[in-house]
């Protein structure tokens, strides 16, 4: 069962997980998956705005306000005393509409990992329509069991010209010199750690391209980092069999320069009491 911990949320109810079963109708299920650090919800409000706009390219209207979705995401910590963890908030469009908010399982990198790097495959395979945050069962199926097979912690996914748009669960960036490119928008999911990276990268005066890489040519580029809510800013030692140098001295500024919005953010939360 997805959902962990005692209770979750059900539309306003406060549920026992034992129940969750009961809630996971057919449909379409737009979600987001917030990381939560000391209570803090992180980026929120990024999260919120891409619910916007996963609402409007899929044609189905959002029925729960945003502060109803801050405060349920609020209550869940609450009711759980769980201030740590991933939540997974989820709009299901069925016979009858759920909003549901509850805990589950993370995979965050440890140490060594950010020390080291990951290794990284290589799937073909393409999300029917990126821009929107869907549920997909199939294609998350099909990669839980590449990941079972091999010893990775994320697959990147393949279009049919063999470029690569982005990983399962993450976005994917690439170094060359003072460049940092990832593909356009257009191909991928809107991450927002992906959002932040790219600012903190004009920030430092970096140059950035959003152009679509072709597994061909990865052989070429210096360093490549993946980015999400749980990896974060995650260097990558391979792609497949194509080794890349997971110290990069940009790297390195752009997972230091991260670290620091995150802190920055669950002080000033805390303070205006997000």
């Amino acid at each position: 069962m997805e959902c962990i911990n005692k209770y979750f949320i059900a539309n306003d109810k406060v549920v026992k997980s034992e129940d969750f079963l009961e809630y996971n109708s057919e449909g379409v299920k737009l979600y987001e998956v917030v990381r939560v650090i000391e209570g803090i919800p992180l980026f929120i409000e990024e999260h919120i705005k891409r619910f916007h706009s996963s609402s409007n390219k899929s044609g189905k209207e959002l029925f729960v306000s945003d502060d109803e979705i801050r405060e349920a995401v609020k209550k869940l910590t609450k009711e759980n005393n769980c201030y740590m963890g991933n939540v997974k908030i989820v709009f299901c469009f069925s016979e009858i509409k759920y909003f549901l908010c509850y805990f589950i399982e993370h995979n965050y990198p440890d140490q060594n990992m950010y020390l080291d790097g990951v290794k990284t495959i290589t799937y073909k395979a393409m999300r029917p329509n990126p821009g929107v945050k869907a549920v997909n069962e199939s294609l998350r199926m099909q990669i839980n069991k590449l990941l079972e097979e091999n010893p990775v912690y994320e697959v990147l996914l393949l279009n049919s010209d063999n470029e690569i748009t982005e990983g399962s669960k993450s976005n994917v960036l690439f170094i060359k010199g003072n460049r940092v490119i990832s593909a356009p928008m257009e191909t991928i999911l809107k991450g927002i750690t992906r959002e932040k990276i790219m600012s903190i990268c004009k920030e430092l005066g970096l140059e950035t391209e959003e152009r679509m890489v072709n597994k061909e040519e990865i052989h070429e580029f210096e360093a490549c980092f993946i980015t999400g809510t749980s990896p974060k800013v995650l260097p990558v030692s391979y792609i497949d069999d194509v080794k890349f140098d997971v110290r990069n001295k940009i790297l390195s500024k752009i997972k230091e320069k991260y670290e620091e919005i995150i802190n920055q953010y669950i002080l000033d939360a805390k303070k205006n009491d997000i």
